[in-house]
């Protein structure tokens, strides 16, 4: 050990520090989730509050905001306004494990769902979770979407349409193509660190500026009141708790048709 010393000096020395704050990472992390072991399996907060949800270490995305309830807290207000709208049907692309997707159908038991997801991991733990919260017979769970997938789709209204797909928004919100969008109610996630973003947000609300009202959501800052009492855990692992990763670089459209928009 003194040799190494000897011959690297100031090398040695920053990589043991560095090593050391690994370990203390590591020591950290143990603690936060052997803390996280003591949560219920519900949903804390939110939309979806009291809605069973998946293990932590099932592989889907963002599993501790969602589980919390602080994922996306932005959409709160619309999401509810959605569902006193009492939709009846419910198109989710890009669904992931299904939060939104089995969300909405656990809020709305009338509505049917059709959920598109391209990951086969991921469309196992989305049946999984539609299964757990005994809303399997209302979606129906499909792989990639591509425009035909929509402009062959004939949902009931009124419809709320999510939309989650990196990029791909350009090629899918085409109400032109798939005319049901034209009265559907859309919430569209836009991923605003991808270069062509800004043009992409103007060509959707192009597309929508005569049909739909627009609003625009912008990320917010998540706050120790966002989640909900839970005493367990200290101030500094707060934001740990609510840490979504992608928050810097989305926003989000919401679009309401005209015809709804003094409901």
């Amino acid at each position: 050990m003194l040799l190494l010393r000897l011959a690297f000096g100031g090398l040695y020395d920053r990589l043991r520090g560095r090593s050391e704050l690994v370990r203390e990472e590591r020591r950290r992390w143990r603690n936060l989730n052997l803390k996280l072991r003591s949560l219920s399996g519900s949903v804390g907060r939110g939309p979806f509050s009291g809605m069973p949800y998946i293990a932590r270490n099932s592989g889907a995305t963002y599993v501790l905001p969602k589980l919390l309830g602080t994922y996306e807290l932005e959409l709160s207000e619309s999401v509810e306004r959605f569902i006193k709208l009492n939709v009846r049907s419910i198109v989710v692309i890009g669904a992931a494990e299904g939060y939104f997707a089995v969300g909405l159908a656990w809020r709305l038991a009338n509505a049917r769902v059709n959920a598109f997801e391209g990951s086969p991991k991921l469309r196992e733990l989305l049946a999984r979770l539609a299964s757990l919260n005994n809303v399997s017979n209302r979606i129906e769970i499909n792989g990639f979407c591509a425009l035909t997938d929509l402009v062959n789709l004939q949902p009931a209204s009124p419809c709320l349409v999510v939309c989650d797909v990196e990029g791909a928004e350009r090629e899918l919100m085409d109400p032109e193509s798939a005319r049901f969008l034209r009265e559907a109610n859309v919430i569209v996630e836009l991923h605003e660190d991808i270069p062509e973003s800004s043009e992409l947000r103007r060509l959707i609300e192009g597309r929508f500026r005569h049909t739909h009202s627009i609003l625009h959501i912008s990320p917010a800052a998540r706050l120790r009141s966002n989640l909900p009492a839970m005493p367990i855990f200290d101030e500094s692992e707060f934001t740990e708790l609510m840490y979504e990763r992608s928050l810097l670089a989305q926003g989000w459209l919401v679009l309401v048709p005209l015809a709804n928009k003094s409901e």
